[in-house]
């Protein structure tokens, strides 16, 4: 950070969250496409889609197999082998070669599927092909007579997922609800100058487009290597962790403490609370104010006016699974005698943002306390005395960072300062 955030909590620690599931393995991730109403990439790698409608049938975004609204794409078109059915064309791709690979995808064929192309690069004759047909699953490679289709059978009207491997070794293995059923030996795609497709692209050859896909398509994630059977089992069971018992909003008094709980369906999940001061929810280490900060039960000990209204939150993670709970927000009333009066009036700090001085215009009530900030570690960096009512103290010396400022014994109120 180029800046200086001085504000109420210490013991603080950013953390990024990505698009990708957790159990998405991410080495070698060249994709990954779950459809939340639209064909975009969530890798972070650009490869976003783009839905060609073609001249029979429809796409729309649809519900997917955990009941979602919008969250899986469906394809539907006339069932005929040489018509143009919808499809999502991933741009920039035809320089992704397929000497190894790895794609994993969940399908839901409707009803009349008996045949459809699944993932697709390039046409028949020179590409690479994922099927289902007659409904089986099968992959074909470089021209016709290499064909491999793996003769096992895959449901309509219910989800599975299929997995093609395809290692260094030339094996290609199809794994159907993260079970190895077949593998086998076949060419390599002779030509991968073309761009990936979900559902049957246009094959550039004389009998126009081959078996259109349909169905609902969800959660494609195509890798630059074969997957291991543990990835793939992981990818299969998905996240099953979920929040038993949300955490409840406090209304405590001020100087005394605060709980917060939290359940979890896993009984070995791990925690994490975090908390917003105004920069987004960052994780709280148990130093200073704050306890038990990786249980089930977060501790907020002696709190002040700056944490009134204090929103906080817990991540619980299990294996390659995580989960957040809801927001519970603290609440102090300030009952205790002197600080009866509002203490937004007490402090004001300026200017801010702030290069290496602040000066700190306190109430009366306020002049000939002491003064301390605290570092990230609960560790006092500076102190001093209110003098008067307008004080000014020297920030220059202090690294960038976030601090704790406060006042007194009885009467403390943190602030923010950006120092540029």
């Amino acid at each position: 950070m180029k800046t200086l955030l001085l504000f109420g909590a210490i013991a603080l620690s950013i953390n990024v969250f990505g698009q990708v599931p957790n159990y998405v393995p991410s080495n070698g991730l060249v994709g990954w496409w779950p459809f939340n109403g639209n064909a975009n990439d969530e890798s972070g790698n650009g490869n976003n889609g783009v839905l060609n409608s073609g001249n029979n049938g429809s796409a729309v975004y649809d519900v997917d197999r955990n009941g979602i609204q919008s969250s899986a794409l469906s394809l539907s078109s006339n069932p005929t082998w040489n018509s143009l059915g919808p499809y999502i064309e991933i741009l920039g791709s035809n320089t992704l070669t397929l000497t190894t690979y790895a794609i994993n995808i969940w399908i839901r064929p409707n009803t009349t599927c008996l045949t459809g192309e699944l993932v697709n690069k390039g046409p028949d004759n020179v590409g690479f092909l994922s099927r289902i047909q007659n409904p089986l699953a099968g992959v074909a490679f470089g021209s016709l007579p290499q064909y491999v289709d793996y003769p096992f059978s895959v449901s309509t009207m219910q989800w599975t997922m299929l997995t093609f491997n395809r290692n260094s070794s030339g094996i290609s293995e199809l794994f159907i609800n993260g079970t190895l059923v077949y593998t086998s030996s076949s060419s390599t795609p002779t030509n991968n100058n073309f761009n990936f497709a979900f559902g049957a692209m246009p094959s550039g050859g004389t009998n126009g487009s081959y078996y259109p896909y349909q169905g609902l398509f969800d959660d494609i994630g195509i890798w630059n290597r074969a997957l291991t059977q543990q990835e793939i089992t992981s990818l299969y069971n998905g996240c099953q962790l979920s929040v038993s018992t949300q955490p409840n909003s406090q209304q405590i008094n001020i100087n005394n403490n605060a709980q917060f709980i939290v359940g979890s369906s896993d009984p070995s999940a791990t925690f994490q609370w975090q908390t917003d001061l105004g920069v987004g929810f960052q994780n709280l280490n148990s130093v200073g104010q704050y306890s038990s900060t990786n249980t089930n039960t977060l501790s907020v000990l002696n709190v002040t006016m700056s944490n009134n209204n204090q929103p906080f939150r817990c991540i619980i993670s299990s294996s390659l699974c995580s989960d957040t709970s809801n927001v519970a927000v603290l609440t102090v009333n300030n009952n205790v005698g002197i600080t009866e009066f509002s203490q937004d009036n007490l402090f004001s700090v300026f200017p801010n943002p702030a290069e290496s001085l602040i000066n700190v215009k306190a109430d009366t009530k306020l002049v000939g306390n002491v003064y301390s900030i605290y570092d990230n570690a609960g560790r006092v960096v500076l102190t001093g005395i209110l003098k008067s009512e307008n004080t000014a103290i020297e920030l220059g010396n202090l690294s960038r960072g976030i601090y704790l400022f406060s006042v007194g014994v009885n009467m403390k109120q943190t602030f923010k300062v950006i120092k540029e």
